[in-house]
């Protein structure tokens, strides 16, 4: 739900894939982000006949939707037995990035994030400002997707080139990666 308010806050457009028909009354709680979704120019879809109730098996069905109309996947936070985890199973399945933001070994709600990542998915430390624009999403200057453009370069050697800290150099390169412009390969990054 989070990531549906932050996109109607920002003016963004997102499709929130419910888990039950499109003829269902929508929780109370739900109601105005729903419409604030719609009102944005967003989409509410669903898999299920129209009048389908809300079941435990409707919502891993949501899920595998979710993987399937995804670029890629970021878990920011998933218990032992989140549904976040049945999304990032489904996301492998269809070759997907997946992306966890870690957490605290003593946080209940950090445990799939760490588990995500012990088992390959790339860690988020970031998160990375974008910019609506006529062609979609584009970042806010990123000196190192320009550097990249002329070869391939590891970090190390983008924070040198470029003059800028890890952090800074961290947060360009996860945003890339995020949106497919590049890839990593041998400790060094190219453009696709």
């Amino acid at each position: 739900m989070c990531a549906h308010e932050v996109a109607v806050q920002n003016n963004g457009k997102t499709v929130a894939v419910l888990p039950h028909g499109i003829s269902v009354p929508i929780y109370d709680q739900y109601q105005m982000l729903a419409q604030k979704i719609v009102d944005s120019g967003g989409l509410l879809v669903s898999m299920f006949e129209p009048l389908q109730e809300c079941a435990k098996w409707t919502f891993p069905k949501r899920n595998e939707w979710v993987a399937g109309l995804s670029h890629s996947l970021v878990v920011v936070e998933a218990a032992k037995s989140s549904g976040s985890l049945i999304t990032a199973g489904f996301a492998n399945k269809y070759e997907r990035p997946v992306f966890a933001v870690p957490g605290s070994i003593f946080s209940e709600t950090s445990y799939g994030c760490n588990q995500l990542i012990s088992q390959g998915a790339k860690v988020a430390m970031a998160a990375t400002i974008a910019v609506k624009d006529s062609g979609g999403l584009v970042a806010k200057a990123l000196p190192v997707y320009d550097t990249l453009l002329t070869g391939a370069f590891s970090q190390n050697e983008l924070m040198s080139v470029l003059e800028l800290s890890y952090g800074a150099v961290a947060k360009q390169l996860s945003y890339l990666l995020v949106i497919k412009k590049i890839f990593e390969s041998g400790g060094k990054f190219y453009v696709y």
